[in-house]
């Protein structure tokens, strides 16, 4: 074997789960006889693949009583919390381990989601009138795809009057200890620091960004610099770092120090929660450490490898996580380049870090986040020497607060100077010109070009050919954007969005709730390179089409919207007094370059608010589509006099039974019907969204062409 032999061993591993092959089990035990007689190496890899497969099979796996076999039915869930509860200004968040379901026995874990108030890991509750459903991912480019997470249920509650409070449940006692310390350490930081400083200590020490402003939240994603607000390898690093000068200064030798420092930070992983990032950064830190207490020397790549394999053991789907990708990405980056370079000192690594990270992972995050950090290069450099100070010297403060509020506020005091200015370094990055670019997508085949340049440029590996190819493959993707000819395509979006791209500019139309505007609209905005709206319609003041705009304005400049002059919801209007607004009445006509926009609805005041809503023609050319918002039959009767014929309809009010009027259908005598949700399906051969996903009808002057998400992903 070669003295990396863990390092084919992980890749064959990962080959097993990506292909999982039928029957693993008997493939496993032929090659495992196989190499007992051959004892070759090809055997043992050809082992591994199968184990890959058969722990991707085990993994899918589940009881028949599982409580995902009751997705989307109704009753009552007997739980115990299992996680340490996570509470936001209005909600609180915590995962339960599932009991009973309407007196049936069940298994498996659950997110649970309920009005703000205190809970406690190992408490049982009852939730009353709840509604299982299945963690979707919304089905447009650019959204999180399914990441075969073990807790892929949920369950909403909106009133208190369905919880019900029974007492003490099965825990387990180190988590039971370990989430007591976490409490007494929240309560620690927030009194001896104020906001934003102690929610922001909380992030880093604890991982607990729950209370961190949206606002600065935003400002660590578009530096690059979100890391530090959540534990990850970097954090464990340092506090393993930190404890090796500590017990070095009073005489610890370099096996003794290792074995504390891994018990310490396997508390320290317990009390922030044991989450799946935490338990990956624990790993890759306790492969290191494990050398330490071996007192031998061991190839960093190849614990790298060992973590991978005992992570993936653990859970064979996380290879399809985001987090895991970019961990193992930062640290192949970061072990890479720094063997190839001279030893100047440790403070020169920690600095070198940064820039080698970004490196590492700008690929991906490119690829997934549609979004390049210039900015954070220098942010990171920045901020690591500073984090450095701030993660032990948080550490200090909480366990001094065990002993002493009053000396635990004087550290307190110490670490405002620090943290205070790294927070004024990420706003001030966050403001600076192009602190970040959003791209288009990149393709898969281009993001493994890119990789195997960077790890040329790492290697040394005829560098100069690895710098000219970046160069011709920097030209062709920006030649390629820049020459493209614009179109005017229109995508319905799985949500309550319309994204129109017109030659000349583009439109947006609602922005759903707020959680699809975080997690479904802004993902595709930026999947597609968009960062500025030039112009977007609210069609009513229902908050499942208003709600998005907050997190949409925080992220994306807008320019102008559009409201109709029936438009009176007061809170939303005093959130977009900055904009410019554009209020129009029925007959009011707006050109988009070659584009004509006729408002057709609302002509009078509705006592129903969805009457109230923007009903818009677009024509362009030979085509036409009829937009109508959330209108019912008596705005549909009213529409009949007007020219409403169109190519296409999107279906009124998601097209429920109260907006199908036979005589409105008839007279728009559309090709295409879109239905954007579609609950009761009462229009034939039309394209629904949550069956096809985002649906784009790209126009050009030879006619249009159909293309659903779910079909071309």
């Amino acid at each position: 074997m070669s003295r990396r032999p863990l390092v084919p061993l992980a890749i064959f591993l990962i080959l097993g789960i990506l292909v999982r092959i039928p029957d693993a089990f008997l493939i496993l035990l032929l090659t495992w006889l196989l190499l007992l007689l051959l004892r070759k190496n090809f055997i043992l890899y050809l082992c591994f693949i199968a184990i890959g497969s058969l722990l991707a099979e085990l993994h899918s796996y589940s009881e028949s009583n599982h409580i995902r076999s009751f997705c989307e039915k109704k009753g009552e869930l007997i739980g115990t919390i299992s996680s340490y509860p996570l509470i936001y200004p209005d909600r609180t968040y915590f995962i339960l381990s599932a009991e009973k379901f309407d007196n049936n026995k069940v298994s498996g874990l659950i997110a649970v989601s309920l009005p703000h108030s205190n809970y406690s890991y190992s408490e049982r509750i009852r939730l009353n009138g709840v509604r299982i459903k299945e963690k979707k991912p919304f089905n447009n480019p650019g959204a999180f795809r399914k990441s075969y997470d073990k807790i892929d249920h949920r369950i909403f509650v909106w009133n208190r009057d369905q919880i019900e409070r029974l007492g003490k449940g099965k825990a387990n006692p180190f988590l039971f200890l370990a989430y007591q310390i976490r409490e007494k350490a929240e309560f620690i930081i927030k009194e001896t620091m104020a906001v934003p400083y102690s929610s922001f200590l909380m992030g880093v020490v604890l991982g607990d960004d729950s209370e961190i402003p949206e606002e600065l939240k935003d400002a660590f994603v578009e530096t690059g610099t979100i890391h530090i607000m959540v534990v990850s390898g970097l954090n464990l690093v340092i506090l393993a770092w930190f404890f090796f000068v500590l017990f070095k200064a009073v005489g610890l030798g370099r096996k003794s120090s290792g074995i504390i420092i891994a018990a310490l930070l396997f508390f320290f992983t317990l009390v922030t929660g044991a989450s799946p990032p935490v338990l990956r950064a624990f790993v890759m830190v306790a492969a290191y450490l494990f050398s330490c207490i071996l007192d031998r020397d061991i190839d960093p790549i190849n614990s790298l490898a060992l973590s991978a394999i005992i992570l993936l053991f653990l859970d064979p789907f996380s290879l399809f996580n985001i987090g895991f990708q970019l961990s193992f990405a930062a640290c192949l980056s970061i072990i890479t380049f720094i063997q190839n370079l001279p030893k100047i000192g440790f403070l020169f690594d920690i600095i070198f870090v940064s820039p080698v990270a970004w490196l590492g992972t700008f690929p991906l995050i490119l690829f997934y986040f549609g979004r390049m950090t210039i900015s954070g290069i220098l942010a990171n450099i920045l901020i690591i020497p500073l984090i450095s100070i701030i993660l032990p010297g948080g550490l200090i403060l909480v366990l001094v607060g065990f002993i002493s509020l009053g000396l635990a506020k004087i550290i307190g005091l110490i670490l405002f100077c620090p943290a205070w200015l790294l927070l004024k370094i990420v706003l001030i990055g966050k403001m600076l010109p192009l602190s970040s670019v959003i791209l288009p997508h990149p393709s898969i085949p281009s993001v493994i070009f890119i990789y195997l340049f960077i790890f040329m440029l790492a290697v040394g590996l005829w560098r100069r050919i690895a710098l000219i190819g970046c160069l011709i493959l920097a030209n062709l993707i920006i030649w390629n954007y820049a020459l493209a000819k614009p179109e005017f395509e229109m995508t319905f979006l799985d949500g309550n969005s319309i994204f129109i791209q017109f030659p000349c500019g583009n439109m947006l139309v609602d922005a759903g709730n707020e959680h699809y505007g975080k997690s479904g609209l802004v993902p595709f905005l930026r999947y597609k390179g968009i960062d500025r709206l030039n112009l977007v319609v609210a069609t009513h003041s229902d908050i499942n089409h208003i709600g998005g705009f907050a997190p949409l304005m925080r992220l994306v400049k807008i320019d102008r919207i559009i409201l109709s002059n029936q438009f009176k919801d007061r809170e939303f209007i005093d959130s977009i007094k900055d904009l410019e607004i554009i209020r129009v009445a029925y007959g009011d006509r707006i050109r988009f370059g070659e584009a004509k926009i006729k408002i057709l609805n609302p002509s009078t005041k509705h006592k129903d608010e969805n009457n109230n809503s923007i009903v818009m023609r677009i024509e362009l050319g030979k085509f036409s589509a009829l937009l109508t918002g959330d209108i019912k039959k008596e705005a549909e009767a009213m529409l009949l006099g007007d020219n409403i014929a169109s190519t296409l309809l999107c279906a009124p009010n998601h097209g429920g039974k109260t907006s199908y009027l036979p005589c409105f259908i008839k007279k728009v005598c559309p090709k295409i019907v879109i239905v954007q949700g579609g609950k009761d399906e009462v229009y034939q051969n039309a394209l629904y969204t949550k069956k096809e996903g985002a649906i784009t009808i790209k126009i050009n002057e030879k006619g249009y062409r159909i293309e659903s998400y779910e079909k071309v992903k």
